[in-house]
């Protein structure tokens, strides 16, 4: 028994300790728990003076909206209408007939005003008319733009427009020299790339298309282009002849194009071209060609450039000066006009080379030649 009484008084501490462990495990909960309350006051203390500061301030806002609105409630309106409005199904503003009448206007000058500008700061010679206009130089022929490769453009048994123009060209000087033959025609512009060669053989061409007997020239001996033209397989020509003693019929050689005519290419290139053209030898060539030619032409420098030209000129006929249209300057028709004015050019005539003529220009029976294709160096 007492063994008994022993274990069951040692079971009811054990339960006591256990009771007190968690006893104390509560009173040291409940101590944490005591000690925030004092932060957790703080912060509700916090809330709610930002509370009423915010209620005090939203107060103070709805005061201050109802004393506007009784203020604009009780302030009088000063207007008042005097006269009712007239009513009116046509507006005041804007007027459509003055919009209308302006844009009519500013339709018409603005294109007109344009084109004018583009003419005012274009310098080139433009047009026919422009030339006839500046120039005292009576206007020969005119030729159009090269439709086709081939730089010769006139041909036996071939009819086309700019072949037609050579033709045109062809029976004007036949006109001004009254038909006769052994004459001499000197071609030249005022600078390089504007079509003296390319109006030298075609218009060559055409002499000998018609029965006639010619010699071409290439008088150009600083810038020779006249064998780019023609089928000759000597180099030899001009310069060669003035500086030897040989005859010139040894530089003359078939053109390759035609039987009747004949060329005396520009040969070697000289160091001293200006006193090699005051050798007599030319004068006597000049004078002997005539007789066995037909027409002589020469294909010459560019007076604007060289004074070669002015050497030659003295022993011909007549004088062809090219202009080609949007290439020769306006500035150089005042240079034309001065060397009419001080017969420095003898019988000069003016030539417009690669012009714009309409596609409406027609020639015989009804067929149409159009000479608005795009232009070709020359």
């Amino acid at each position: 028994m007492r063994n008994s009484i022993s274990n069951s008084l040692k079971n009811v501490k054990q339960t006591y300790n256990i009771s007190k462990q968690d006893l104390l495990k509560q009173s040291s909960s409940t101590k944490s728990r005591v000690l925030s309350v004092p932060q957790q006051e703080r912060g509700l203390i916090e809330k709610v003076r930002e509370q009423r500061i915010k209620e005090n301030l939203f107060l103070f806002l709805m005061q201050k909206r109802e004393e506007t609105n009784l203020s604009i409630a009780s302030t009088a309106n000063k207007a008042r209408i005097i006269v009712s409005p007239l009513e009116d199904i046509h507006p005041i503003a804007p007027k459509s007939n003055i919009i209308v009448l302006s844009v009519l206007i500013l339709g018409f000058l603005c294109p007109i005003v344009i084109i004018y500008l583009i003419n005012l700061f274009k310098v080139q010679i433009r047009s026919r008319s422009e030339l006839e206009r500046l120039s005292e130089v009576p206007i020969i022929g005119q030729i159009g733009k090269n439709e086709v490769k081939d730089q010769v453009v006139i041909r036996s048994n071939q009819s086309s427009g700019i072949a037609e123009m050579f033709r045109s060209l062809r029976n004007n000087l036949n006109f001004i020299l009254k038909h006769k033959s052994n004459q001499t025609i000197l071609v030249t512009s005022t600078a390089s790339g504007e079509g003296k060669t390319f109006i030298s053989v075609n218009l060559s061409m055409s002499f000998a298309l018609s029965g006639k007997k010619v010699l071409i020239v290439g008088g150009d001996i600083r810038n020779p282009k006249l064998r780019n033209y023609v089928q000759v397989s000597r180099n030899k020509g001009l310069s060669d002849y003035l500086v030897s003693d040989d005859s010139w019929r040894n530089y003359v050689n078939d053109s390759g194009l035609n039987d009747n005519l004949k060329v005396m290419v520009a040969g070697t290139i000289p160091p001293n071209p200006n006193e090699l053209l005051m050798e007599p030898r030319l004068k006597e060539f000049m004078l002997q060609a005539r007789e066995e030619f037909d027409f002589v032409i020469f294909d010459t420098a560019p007076v604007g450039l060289v004074s070669d030209t002015y050497l030659i000129d003295e022993y011909v006929d007549v004088t062809l000066y090219i202009v080609r249209e949007n290439v020769t300057p306006r500035a150089a028709v005042d240079f034309m006009n001065m060397q009419k004015s001080e017969g420095k050019l003898i019988n000069m005539y003016l030539v417009l080379n690669d012009s714009y003529l309409d596609s409406s220009y027609r020639y015989g029976y009804g067929k149409e030649y159009g000479y608005d294709s795009k232009s070709k160096t020359r």
